[in-house]
């Protein structure tokens, strides 16, 4: 697809789970226009599942940037034309209980009795091998209840799935999911403690409404939480309704975290650099998108190559930018901001109301028998960007909030802005709306 997108001249580029490219002809697309263009957005969708939903944000959001920029509060974008590429990548969120069964599920009698179709239904999230190892989980679940070598080839084969990740950072328990034994994992996962921390974080009080003057374009229903990793957080009631559920939750997780980071690096990255560097570059990623675009600003060669990183309720550890996390240790991704692949702001949106980003983080404490009330909180080795912001930070300013449109942001070059979204975001998947769009494109028009 390549045309206009609201007033943006709009290209996508496709890959493939293994990072190759779906249509290689739409990478000289993005080529071209890049050409055509003094600033090039290019942003990355979270957890969704096709092509349409990715779509939708990228419109919406589109749509509001374009309103924000027709309402004269970014003067100094006026002598620039903008690009937009949107990035299209294979992301499968869970099917949830009231889905249609897949063709040749069974019902099973099973404290979970829709897990055995749920796990068939995964089937399109991995390689061709992978249905078959679905399938093989699928036929044990009758037997979970009461046999621990069910329980053990179970999670041995669901863990079989997740393909080896060279982005991997601190803080997903990674590591402890690949080597508890299989019972062992299960018992791991303390259902209850999970739905004790669920409740809590929906009790929090939702925040208000001002639309700061520019009225959100209306498609789509972003306080469902039902983009970006938020399927895998549905109602208590069926997405913990068993330790084989929850386990079948973070084999998909980690499975499409580890896609985002090897597509960042492998695929996104070479495309950027083949980019005119008379251009401006700058990376927007909502979710599992916001750790591929960083994943690929990591593997960029050239310090400052990217004019700006906009990073929408990431899905990844808050740490990954410390200088020192723990003595000695520092993120995964502290190369991005230190020596640096950005001239310009990092902007970073954050807010305790993101359920999704506090659950997962909720089930890596529980592999490390860490669950407690504060689990995923600023202080927390398992906390992520979309909760708390960049923790443990140097460069880090927490002075600003996401603000109404026409906030006047105190943007600068090589810092990392932690904006408080509470009051504008009020799910994982509500980052679409004007307030947004404007501090994206505030961050668009601090650099030169």
């Amino acid at each position: 697809m390549t045309g206009p997108l609201d007033a943006f001249h709009y290209c996508q580029v496709e890959f493939a789970a293994d990072g190759t490219a779906v249509h290689p002809e739409q990478g000289a697309g993005a080529l071209a226009l890049a050409d055509d263009v003094t600033d090039l957005l290019v942003i990355s969708h979270g957890w969704n599942n096709n092509t349409a939903e990715a779509l939708s944000l990228y419109k919406e959001l589109a749509g509001n940037m374009t309103a924000v920029r027709d309402a004269g509060h970014e003067p100094q974008l006026a002598a620039r034309t903008l690009g937009l590429v949107g990035i299209i990548w294979p992301s499968k969120k869970f099917a949830g209980a009231d889905a249609a069964p897949p063709p040749g599920a069974a019902s099973v009698e099973h404290s979970d009795p829709t897990l055995a179709r749920d796990l068939l239904g995964l089937a399109d999230a991995f390689p061709a091998a992978g249905a078959a190892t679905l399938a093989a989980a699928a036929k044990l679940v009758p037997e979970l209840d009461h046999s621990t070598s069910a329980r053990t080839s179970y999670a041995d084969l669901l863990r079989s799935l997740i393909p080896h990740d060279t982005t991997s950072e601190t803080g997903d328990s990674l590591e402890a999911f690949r080597k508890l034994d299989g019972t062992t994992l299960l018992d791991s996962l303390d259902v209850a403690a999970l739905a004790e921390t669920l409740a809590a974080l929906r009790s929090m009080d939702q925040p208000g409404d001002d639309s700061g003057g520019i009225q959100a374009v209306p498609t789509g229903a972003p306080g469902d939480d039902d983009g970006g990793a938020a399927g895998f957080f549905g109602d208590v009631a069926t997405q913990f309704a068993s330790k084989a559920r929850a386990l079948m939750n973070l084999t998909t997780y980690y499975t499409m975290k580890a896609r985002a980071g090897l597509i960042g690096q492998a695929s996104v990255a070479p495309m950027l650099e083949k980019m005119p560097s008379t251009t401006r570059l700058h990376l927007i990623g909502h979710s599992f998108g916001a750790r591929l675009v960083t994943s690929a600003a990591n593997t960029l060669p050239d310090a400052d190559r990217v004019r700006s990183i906009s990073l929408l309720q990431g899905a990844f550890s808050h740490y990954s930018f410390s200088g020192a996390w723990s003595p000695g240790k520092a993120g995964f991704y502290r190369a991005v901001v230190s020596p640096g692949r950005v001239s310009g702001p990092m902007v970073v949106t954050h807010t305790r109301n993101d359920n999704a980003v506090g659950i997962a983080y909720a089930m890596a404490s529980s592999l490390a028998n860490q669950v407690a009330s504060d689990v995923g909180g600023p202080d927390s080795l398992y906390g992520g960007l979309g909760s708390n912001g960049a923790q443990k930070t140097d460069l880090a300013r927490n002075d600003q909030d996401l603000g109404a449109v026409g906030t006047e942001y105190d943007f600068g070059d090589r810092a990392v802005y932690n904006l408080r979204a509470d009051t504008y975001i009020s799910s994982h998947s509500d980052v679409r709306g004007p307030e947004v769009a404007h501090a994206v494109l505030r961050a668009v028009a601090a650099t030169d």
